[in-house]
């Protein structure tokens, strides 16, 4: 009688992942597994979990179903590096995760950090990290965040020898009192980077500056203001099949914002959110005096432009994303974190 032959079981490896940029995610997001792939290889996330949430003291730990090595714990122990830091920093409802933990499936019948699949996780970590947080920064509206990475992101293993890093460290800057990712949303974006689709340029516009750059995040608004305009009218009108160098001659004769909004407003078939005399004393009377004037903008008027700006590409553009948790207004929270 033949018998059936058992199958190895696949070999693999779990290892830490530092974020480049610390993850604000909200508690439902803590303790759970997201498949997705990096580099083309399959991996699996692996969230910290959150102990006592309701306690004085709630911590975060690794969670038990995952296939830790105790060796990577001594990357935890340090507050001052991100790679040693803990999982991150428990806020009200979420928390800043420092890390998350990867299981990758090897090539090899051994644990090897020279092994295919490794090196093709450890090769396309800087742009997976990149795409989590520009899609995480859309949707949370974090413009004006003070967000930096003057290095590479890094895996943490062991192997059958010795525990090994591959990558490079950082510097990192981030703000805190909004809401986080919840679940939903973080698988959401683990697909959005997985098929390697980016935010729309509108988007990204509007968090592409930070605090230290009052007429660049003016500049940026008002350039996402007239890209939301431009993108609206070009459909609506292709829609009434006109032929598309006419369409071009029309956006480009509109002659700025103003001109946008007006051709707009008379080619839309439901009215724009913002009237046109706030869109020319809060938007594009301070985005021209930045743009002509190298004038830089205070605060109060930042904040305004960019409102307004939001509401024209929310209005026009509007994602397609799972919507953020609610979130009473707050003050804002910045952590550093710096690897020796």
């Amino acid at each position: 009688m033949r018998t059936r032959e058992t199958q190895p079981m696949p070999t693999t490896c779990t290892v830490l992942a530092p974020a480049p940029t610390p993850l604000l995610v909200e508690y439902d997001a803590l303790g759970q597994d997201y498949p997705t792939r990096v580099g083309g290889q399959r991996v699996t996330v692996h969230m910290p979990e959150l102990v006592d949430p309701n306690g004085t003291w709630p911590k975060l730990r690794t969670s038990d179903h995952v296939p830790w090595h105790p060796a990577l714990d001594e990357l935890l122990d340090d507050p001052d590096d991100p790679a040693r830091g803990g999982w991150g920093h428990e806020q009200q409802r979420s928390a800043l995760l420092n890390a998350v933990a990867l299981t990758i499936p090897l090539e090899g019948d051994t644990v090897d950090h020279m092994d295919p699949a490794i090196s093709a996780v450890a090769a396309a970590l800087d742009s997976w990290w990149d795409g989590i947080e520009l899609w995480s920064i859309v949707l949370q509206g974090l413009a004006g965040s003070s967000r930096r990475s003057t290095s590479g992101a890094t895996l943490h293993g062991v192997d059958d020898r010795r525990r090994w890093t591959r990558g490079g460290g950082h510097v990192l800057v981030v703000p805190g009192g909004v809401a986080g990712l919840s679940a939903v949303q973080l698988r959401w974006v683990l697909a959005q980077v997985e098929a390697d689709r980016r935010p729309p340029i509108e988007r990204t516009l509007l968090v592409s500056r930070t605090d230290d750059d009052p007429r660049g995040q003016v500049l940026a608004a008002g350039t996402a203001a007239e890209v939301a305009l431009a993108t609206a009218v070009r459909a609506e009108l292709l829609e009434r099949d006109i032929d598309a160098r006419t369409i071009e001659d029309m956006v480009e004769g509109a002659a700025g914002m103003v001109g946008l909004y007006d051709l707009a407003t008379a080619s839309l078939p439901s009215p724009l959110p913002v009237r046109r005399r706030r869109l020319m004393g809060e938007l594009a009377g301070p985005r021209n005096r930045a743009a002509h004037r190298a004038e830089q903008s205070d605060p109060a008027v930042v904040a305004r432009a960019r409102q307004v700006a939001w509401e024209r590409v929310e209005h026009l553009a509007p994602l397609d994303a799972p919507p953020s948790p609610p979130r009473p207004p707050t003050g804002s929270l910045t952590i550093t974190l710096s690897r020796r």
